[in-house]
């Protein structure tokens, strides 16, 4: 018999307590970012600075630089306004929106290829800071800090660019339902996994030519055209698992709008169902780009032979003919290059 403890009270929505999977990826997505704040904290308080000594004013390069920014803040204005203009219109924050935040929170992650060995090197002609690769944990190339960052051009690019690529992405397959309503769903997973592929290769092949950052550790058996332009075939791999499940995810939403992430959480209140979603969005995000660091890694001690890259690109930071006795040593695929285990080739371990 009911009692009146036991019993439900009349009128009332009783809330039953379980994790769905929303919650184990949002549980992912802080860890992911407790990491990262750690990372970033430590940077912030280790000081930072430009890296100018190297530029090249009368270099092409110079004017790719500054025109590849003005491009991406153009572009993350237009985005911002779409963005902005939907949580008004729907009054909360829509998922477009989560997604901006999860690209901006795993801004952190970029620098990242390089935890082992230089595999990215990016140029200083672009606006740049020295980056946070050597304050992460258990980080095996201490020395990788010292890489500028362009953070005028990929800050931008993580924060919005992640959507304008989603939103290219819903178009093209918006196209493709319409003209073939009966489109199987694993014939959309891969349009979107060659869109991804081909949006990366658009934007990553001219910036490589331009020399505003190469692959400098890679195999040259394994890169598309090879030798100084290598751009890893690995890369496009990343490139489909970082964008081919967002475009699926926003293309797939339900009557009311929601994505994936939004429903199955009516048991919660408003608020939780937005930071459950949200948090969930950033662990989603967090674990395809540290997946995709992972790709590139392994191959990396096998790379062809370090190409001769301009100053600008090379900042010093190892061995290549023009620099001597760095802490890291030899480049990459030059004579006497050795992968550090325990301590960075150019230094001297302790005795004892």
């Amino acid at each position: 018999m009911a009692t009146a403890l036991t019993r439900p009270l009349a009128g009332r929505t009783v809330r039953t307590r379980r994790w769905t999977w929303q919650h184990w990826l949002a549980l992912a997505g802080a860890i992911c970012l407790l990491w990262g704040g750690w990372t970033i904290v430590a940077w912030i308080a280790a000081g930072l600075h430009q890296v100018t000594r190297f530029r090249d004013h009368g270099d092409p390069s110079w004017i790719a630089a500054r025109l590849y920014e003005a491009a991406a803040l153009v572009m993350s204005a237009v985005v911002l306004t779409l963005v902005v203009r939907g949580c008004r219109r729907q009054r909360r924050l829509t998922w477009d929106a989560q997604l901006c935040i999860a690209g901006l929170l795993v801004y952190w992650v970029d620098p990242l290829p390089n935890f082992y060995q230089p595999i990215v090197m990016y140029s200083s002609q672009w606006t740049n800071v020295t980056n946070w690769c050597s304050q992460t944990p258990f980080v095996v190339n201490t020395d990788c800090g010292r890489m500028p960052e362009a953070v005028a051009f990929l800050w931008p690019v993580y924060t919005f660019g992640l959507l304008a690529a989603a939103m290219l992405g819903g178009w093209v397959l918006r196209r493709v339902t319409a003209r073939n309503p009966a489109v199987s769903f694993a014939r959309l997973v891969w349009i979107s996994a060659a869109l991804g592929a081909g949006i990366d290769m658009a934007m990553e092949i001219p910036i490589i030519r331009f020399g505003l950052w190469r692959y400098a550790a890679f195999p040259d058996a394994l890169s598309i055209f090879g030798g100084e332009f290598r751009y890893p075939m690995f890369e496009a791999l990343v490139a489909i698992v970082f964008f081919a499940p967002v475009f699926m995810i926003r293309h797939c939403k339900d009557d009311r709008g929601r994505t994936v992430f939004e429903r199955g959480l009516d048991h919660l209140s408003p608020a939780r169902r937005t930071g459950v979603s949200l948090l969930a969005t950033i662990g989603l995000v967090q674990i395809l780009v540290i997946v995709g660091c992972l790709l590139l890694i392994p191959l990396a001690p096998y790379t062809g032979p370090f190409p001769p890259y301009p100053a600008h690109l090379v900042n010093g930071l190892c061995d290549n003919g023009e620099f001597t006795h760095t802490r890291y040593g030899p480049c990459p695929g030059s004579p006497g290059y050795t992968a550090p285990v325990r301590h960075l080739p150019g230094e001297k371990p302790p005795r004892g």
